[in-house]
């Protein structure tokens, strides 16, 4: 299955956006890097070609300094869901907190009396996936858990992986586990249910995203959702403005995620 387990996100923003787009006589123009920096230049590049009003960006790495070689000053970019570490003081980033999400997460979990709490991600080469194992290890301590590195297993995000690191936290004797995203969730629920598993009876689970399958397994998965209409329509809102104002507005919105609790805990 694909590793781009941000499209369907993402593609959601998307709709979102061009939306208000048309409805103010611009077009969206859509491009997927698939988390490959090179990738992300070489369509940058040809984005500037095209001689487009303004770039709405989720970055796949941290520095983007190369940005001002590639657009004019003041060039209307405003940056969703990730952060670079090296952003100028004049970007616009829109993001999601989803720290109190987390915190609630692993509260749900002591209250149920789990002893050994997992968490499943992809590699940390993105803003959003390290600031989510930040806040596990933050919340971990918080709540007066042993630190346990051997329940934190990392890999680049795909179906299999989910899989194969699902299949290794059961020989571990998790009974508690959060997936940083949605496809390695996935895979994580088919080996729970191939190991005949239950859940919430043997291990409570929870993923980040609110996608129509988490509603279709049996149990319904309890999801941190993303607002994605609310990302979509700052976004959009956001990067209007600057181009009628012809300026780099100077601009941090931080959106809170929402837990969904449903009958996986």
């Amino acid at each position: 299955m694909e590793r781009d387990t941000s499209s369907s996100f993402f593609m959601s923003i998307a709709q979102v956006i061009e939306k208000v787009l048309i409805n103010q006589g611009y077009h969206l123009i859509l491009a997927n890097s698939y988390e490959d920096i090179k990738q992300e230049k070489a369509q940058l590049l040809s984005l500037c070609s095209k001689m487009i009003d303004g770039l709405i960006f989720a970055p796949t790495g941290n520095d983007y300094s190369y940005l001002k070689e590639i657009f004019p000053e003041n060039f209307p970019i405003v940056f969703i869901d990730r952060k670079p570490a090296t952003y100028s003081d004049d970007t616009t980033i829109i993001t999601v907190d989803d720290s109190q999400a987390i915190y609630k997460v692993l509260s749900l979990f002591k209250e149920k009396g789990r002893k050994r709490i997992s968490y499943i991600s992809g590699i940390d080469d993105v803003f959003t996936s390290r600031h989510r194992l930040y806040e596990y290890k933050k919340s971990i301590d918080q709540l007066g858990y042993k630190k346990d590195d051997s329940l934190i297993l990392i890999e680049k995000p795909s179906f299999e992986a989910g899989a194969n690191l699902a299949e290794k936290l059961l020989s571990r004797g998790v009974d508690a586990i959060l997936v940083g995203n949605n496809v390695m969730a996935l895979g994580a629920v088919s080996i729970l249910n191939k190991s005949r598993v239950k859940i919430p009876e043997d291990i409570s689970f929870v993923c980040f995203d609110d996608y129509y399958w988490t509603l279709a397994v049996n149990p319904p998965l309890t999801v941190i959702k993303q607002p994605v209409h609310k990302i979509g329509s700052a976004a959009a809102e956001t990067i209007l403005k600057q181009i009628r104002e012809n300026t780099r507005s100077i601009n941090r919105i931080e959106l809170e995620a929402e837990l969904l609790i449903r009958e996986s805990i």
